[in-house]
């Protein structure tokens, strides 16, 4: 049972990264879209 937490904690940890790129690209997009009055890195 211990394992099989630790992989979902892995898991859970490697899809929130992926998220949060996701949606640094998509902020980056937007933020392109508008003219790059801001700019988000």
């Amino acid at each position: 049972k211990r394992c099989k937490t630790y992989l979902s904690y892995q898991f859970l940890s490697i899809v929130s990264k992926y998220l949060k790129k996701v949606h640094d690209i998509a902020i980056n997009i937007v933020v392109c879209f508008n003219g790059g009055g801001f700019s988000v890195k």
